[in-house]
Protein backbone atom coordinates (compact mmCIF):
# COMPACT_ATOMS: atom_id res chain seq x y z
CA UNK A 1 0.00 0.00 0.00
CA UNK A 2 1.38 3.49 -0.69
CA UNK A 3 2.24 6.05 1.99
CA UNK A 4 -1.06 8.19 1.00
CA UNK A 5 -3.30 5.02 1.13
CA UNK A 6 -2.42 3.87 4.22
CA UNK A 7 -2.55 7.95 5.96
CA UNK A 8 -6.04 7.28 4.71
CA UNK A 9 -6.98 4.18 5.71
CA UNK A 10 -5.85 5.13 10.00
CA UNK A 11 -7.38 8.48 9.28
CA UNK A 12 -10.38 6.71 8.24
CA UNK A 13 -10.15 4.13 11.53
CA UNK A 14 -9.15 6.61 13.79
CA UNK A 15 -11.09 9.95 12.91
CA UNK A 16 -13.71 8.92 10.81
CA UNK A 17 -15.84 11.51 9.04
CA UNK A 18 -16.86 12.69 12.33
CA UNK A 19 -14.26 15.68 12.03
CA UNK A 20 -15.55 19.27 14.08
CA UNK A 21 -19.10 19.22 15.26
CA UNK A 22 -21.65 16.48 14.20
CA UNK A 23 -25.15 17.55 15.58
CA UNK A 24 -28.23 15.01 15.11
CA UNK A 25 -31.85 15.49 16.35
CA UNK A 26 -34.74 13.91 17.21
CA UNK A 27 -38.36 15.09 17.40
CA UNK A 28 -39.61 13.68 20.76
CA UNK A 29 -43.66 13.14 20.53
CA UNK A 30 -43.80 10.91 23.31
CA UNK A 31 -45.59 13.25 25.34
CA UNK A 32 -48.99 14.82 24.30
CA UNK A 33 -49.00 18.81 23.44
CA UNK A 34 -45.17 18.78 24.71
CA UNK A 35 -43.30 18.13 21.19
CA UNK A 36 -39.57 18.47 22.13
CA UNK A 37 -36.55 18.69 19.63
CA UNK A 38 -33.87 16.91 21.53
CA UNK A 39 -30.13 17.41 20.24
CA UNK A 40 -26.64 15.21 20.30
CA UNK A 41 -23.32 16.27 19.40
CA UNK A 42 -22.00 13.36 18.21
CA UNK A 43 -18.75 15.06 16.76
CA UNK A 44 -15.20 15.90 18.53
CA UNK A 45 -15.56 19.77 18.67
CA UNK A 46 -17.85 22.22 20.34
CA UNK A 47 -21.02 23.07 18.35
CA UNK A 48 -20.47 26.83 19.13
CA UNK A 49 -23.98 29.49 18.81
CA UNK A 50 -26.16 26.21 18.25
CA UNK A 51 -29.45 27.15 16.93
CA UNK A 52 -32.32 25.82 14.78
CA UNK A 53 -35.37 27.13 12.25
CA UNK A 54 -38.21 25.31 12.31
CA UNK A 55 -41.76 25.99 10.68
CA UNK A 56 -44.30 26.22 13.60
CA UNK A 57 -48.27 25.53 13.77
CA UNK A 58 -49.03 28.76 12.35
CA UNK A 59 -46.56 28.54 9.15
CA UNK A 60 -44.22 30.83 10.16
CA UNK A 61 -40.47 30.90 10.78
CA UNK A 62 -39.07 30.58 14.68
CA UNK A 63 -35.59 30.43 15.38
CA UNK A 64 -34.06 28.95 19.09
CA UNK A 65 -30.88 29.70 20.19
CA UNK A 66 -29.53 26.48 22.00
CA UNK A 67 -25.77 27.58 22.74
CA UNK A 68 -22.81 25.90 22.68
CA UNK A 69 -23.31 21.96 22.75
CA UNK A 70 -19.80 20.44 23.97
CA UNK A 71 -18.98 16.82 22.32
CA UNK A 72 -21.62 13.87 23.17
CA UNK A 73 -23.80 16.82 25.08
CA UNK A 74 -27.34 17.02 24.57
CA UNK A 75 -29.98 20.03 24.74
CA UNK A 76 -33.59 20.27 23.96
CA UNK A 77 -36.00 22.64 22.75
CA UNK A 78 -40.09 22.83 22.85
CA UNK A 79 -41.34 23.13 19.53
CA UNK A 80 -44.45 24.34 18.02
CA UNK A 81 -46.21 22.04 15.57
CA UNK A 82 -49.24 21.11 14.56
CA UNK A 83 -49.86 17.42 15.21
CA UNK A 84 -49.33 14.87 11.76
CA UNK A 85 -47.73 17.90 9.81
CA UNK A 86 -44.64 17.17 8.08
CA UNK A 87 -41.81 18.39 10.42
CA UNK A 88 -39.40 21.43 8.87
CA UNK A 89 -36.17 22.10 10.41
CA UNK A 90 -32.54 23.10 9.64
CA UNK A 91 -30.07 23.95 12.74
CA UNK A 92 -26.51 25.14 12.55
CA UNK A 93 -23.66 26.60 14.53
CA UNK A 94 -20.08 27.57 13.94
CA UNK A 95 -17.16 25.33 13.24
CA UNK A 96 -13.44 24.68 12.82
CA UNK A 97 -12.05 28.30 11.94
CA UNK A 98 -15.43 30.00 12.04
CA UNK A 99 -16.97 27.83 9.64
CA UNK A 100 -20.83 26.78 9.49
CA UNK A 101 -21.83 23.71 9.21
CA UNK A 102 -25.86 23.03 8.45
CA UNK A 103 -28.07 20.00 8.86
CA UNK A 104 -32.08 19.16 8.10
CA UNK A 105 -34.40 17.16 9.67
CA UNK A 106 -34.75 15.05 6.80
CA UNK A 107 -30.84 14.44 6.37
CA UNK A 108 -29.31 17.00 4.34
CA UNK A 109 -26.11 18.93 5.60
CA UNK A 110 -24.07 21.66 3.97
CA UNK A 111 -20.92 23.46 5.09
CA UNK A 112 -19.91 27.05 4.17
CA UNK A 113 -16.78 28.76 4.72
CA UNK A 114 -18.74 31.83 6.93
CA UNK A 115 -21.79 32.42 8.51
CA UNK A 116 -23.82 34.72 7.64
CA UNK A 117 -26.48 36.17 9.48
CA UNK A 118 -29.19 34.93 6.92
CA UNK A 119 -27.26 31.25 6.30
CA UNK A 120 -30.06 29.30 8.35
CA UNK A 121 -32.92 31.16 6.55
CA UNK A 122 -31.09 30.25 3.12
CA UNK A 123 -30.93 27.26 3.85
CA UNK A 124 -34.65 26.26 4.86
CA UNK A 125 -35.82 27.63 2.00
CA UNK A 126 -33.23 25.97 -0.30
CA UNK A 127 -33.94 22.46 1.54
CA UNK A 128 -37.67 22.66 1.70
CA UNK A 129 -38.84 25.19 -1.08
Amino acid sequence: MPPQGAKALVGALLGGRRRGAEVAATLDESQPGETTLEFVNEGVDTAVDLQCLYRDVNRGLVLQVLGNLAPGAATSCHVDIASGDVFRCVWFCEGRRRSARLWSYDGRRRRLRRLQPDSGEAFFHTTYG
